[in-house]
């Protein structure tokens, strides 16, 4: 760890007696962004994910301080760097989750480009108006196996809830 992450993991941390008991996560500072998402730092109890027994609530290392990124709905994003290459670098606006039941945002449209991307830790792709609906079991692929996945389907895209459609079905393909 760098000097400035131990200064602000000092700066938060709890004063001793420690609680015996693991606490909740508490959020400490927030900083709202222009592109429609905060960065969190909050203050996470590990004494449940040390493995120790209850002897050992005292022990350094109990408390951390972590930084994540949220949208404004309260829907996680990342880490703030890939919230930044997402929103800033990407110009993506509208991130959502593909699924209410999921934990993380993975898809997101872009108003210039006209296109709705969806990505995960591994790749993102961006779907347009006359691209194809994007199928993870399509079997008319070139020879050598390199067709671009805006090219994997059969329907063309047009409208913008078929490009949405085929960012979630990339976005699941890839996660």
């Amino acid at each position: 760890m760098n000097a400035r992450t131990l200064a602000r993991d000092k700066k938060y941390m709890p004063r001793r007696p420690w609680p015996k008991k693991a606490q909740l996560r508490k959020v400490v500072k927030v900083i709202h962004y222009a592109g429609g998402y905060e960065i969190r730092t909050e203050l996470v109890d590990n004494l449940e994910y040390l493995g120790l027994p209850n002897k050992w609530w005292d022990r350094p290392g109990r408390f951390m301080t972590m930084r994540s990124a949220y949208t404004t709905n309260g829907d996680y994003i990342g880490n703030p760097r890939t919230a930044r290459r997402l929103v800033v670098k990407r110009g993506l606006s509208m991130l959502q989750k593909t699924d209410p039941k999921h934990c993380v945002c993975t898809i997101g449209f872009n108003a210039k480009e006209g296109k709705w991307y969806g990505w995960s830790h591994r790749a993102i792709c961006g779907f347009g108006l006359g691209d194809r609906i994007f199928n993870e079991r399509w079997k008319k692929q070139r020879a050598d196996g390199k067709t671009p996945y805006k090219q994997h389907g059969d329907r063309v895209i047009t409208q913008y809830a078929h490009a949405k459609l085929a960012a979630k079905r990339f976005a699941s393909s890839v996660s």
